[in-house]
């Protein structure tokens, strides 16, 4: 399927994923987008890798599904 992919659509990959987690993810868009951890006051850590909005999408959904494997697993 060939779709753009907004920043509304990553940003509520991106509320699913803070609400699988303890929170605390966020978008940077820079170059390219990247899925990090941590603040902007305090530092991030980059999870994903700087790419297209499709990549970020494609990453965030694989996250997803991971949280939620190894939530099964518990």
């Amino acid at each position: 399927m060939n779709y753009r992919i907004s920043n509304e659509l990553l940003n509520s990959q991106l509320e699913k994923i803070n609400s699988l987690t303890l929170g605390g993810y966020l978008l940077h868009f820079s170059d390219g987008v990247a899925l990090c951890k941590g603040s902007r006051e305090n530092g991030k850590v980059n999870v994903s890798g700087y790419g297209t909005k499709k990549q970020a999408y494609n990453f965030m959904q694989a996250f997803i599904k991971g949280i939620i494997a190894a939530n099964d697993m518990k």
